[in-house]
């Protein structure tokens, strides 16, 4: 990730089905939902990288707030909100 740079906005493209992660854009809630969807450059497919020592978060452009893993990180098929 050292092409990566700090505060600038990305978005997330799955190399696999060529989607977008997207957060929906009704998802001014804790807890709201992601999902995947075609990329159409609007701010609730954007977010801010952040470090912390050896990890980076995703903060939503949209909502402001960092994409968590809901229950088992380790675990296929954890939610992401």
């Amino acid at each position: 990730m050292s092409s990566i740079k700090e505060n600038n906005l990305y978005w997330i493209k799955s190399i696999h089905s060529g989607k977008c992660l997207d957060v929906c854009q009704d998802n001014n809630k804790y807890r709201g939902s992601t999902i995947i969807y075609d990329y159409w450059n609007a701010p609730n497919q954007q977010f801010i990288v952040k470090r912390n020592g050896d990890y980076y978060y995703l903060i939503s452009k949209q909502t402001g707030r960092a994409l968590s893993i809901e229950g088992n990180p380790n675990e296929n098929g954890s939610l992401i909100r």
